[in-house]
């Protein structure tokens, strides 16, 4: 019984921004462009947000190098007054049917702080950037909606340092399942994997991240950097992962 740690389309704001994806506020989802984390993590987002399933794929890639200071990585902060040479990492996806996708990653981006982090998903009735929604709520109506996270913890809010939902408007789009223990969100996203793998070998839930999805995860992944090292178009095969 086998299943793969990804909990990046778990942690609280993607899995708000899913659901708000997946509740037609922009429409059907037609293009993903990820800048914030990298290989089969960014293609997992990609892919979750598209809907696009295991479907080929034809991918194309460009490395370049530029300085950058790095102040943080694994073990802290570096106090490195020092700009070091980064590769960033661009690529676009083509799925067909009008899916595509932008994949964007510098060396070191995911605790570099002096990059933001981006999600865009672009719907055939509006898009999603980051926390805020434009859509169409109604004809000669253009709307900008933002998902609001409500945080406890601060101010006089004296419940404690805890993350309770993210709503769209009056919709919930994600509720906390671990209020009271003060995760930060990867931590959330890590417990309700764990939760749902539990659940799945219980025979009481659905399996939470198949074998199959992270190798084809994977094989895109590879796809990206294969495109990349080469300088040319690489093409996905729909693969039978049983």
């Amino acid at each position: 019984m086998v299943q793969v740690a990804e909990q990046y389309l778990l942690v609280p704001s993607h899995a708000a921004r899913l659901a708000a994806v997946r509740s037609g506020i922009i429409g059907a989802a037609t293009q993903v462009h990820v800048s914030s984390t990298q290989q089969h993590h960014a293609i997992s987002l990609i892919r979750g947000m598209l809907g696009v399933g295991r479907a080929p794929a034809t991918v194309r890639a460009v490395r370049t190098t530029a300085p950058l200071l790095a102040p943080l990585d694994r073990s802290g902060w570096t106090d490195d007054p020092l700009p070091r040479a980064a590769t960033t990492t661009i690529a676009t996806v083509d799925f067909g049917d009008g899916r595509s996708a932008v994949y964007d990653f510098t060396s070191g981006q995911t605790r570099n702080l002096l990059r933001h982090r981006r999600l865009l998903v672009r719907g055939t009735h509006g898009e999603l950037h980051d926390d805020d929604i434009v859509h169409m709520p109604a004809p000669r109506t253009i709307a900008r909606t933002p998902l609001i996270r409500r945080q406890s913890g601060h101010d006089l809010d004296l419940n404690g340092f805890d993350t309770e939902t993210i709503l769209c408007g009056d919709r919930v789009l994600y509720r906390n399942p671990y209020p009271g223990h003060r995760f930060n969100d990867d931590e959330i996203a890590t417990a309700t994997l764990l939760d749902a793998m539990a659940a799945w070998v219980r025979g009481e839930g659905p399996p939470p991240y198949p074998l199959a999805e992270g190798l084809q995860d994977q094989a895109l992944a590879l796809a990206v950097e294969e495109a990349a090292g080469a300088g040319r178009e690489v093409v996905t095969a729909a693969e039978a992962w049983t």
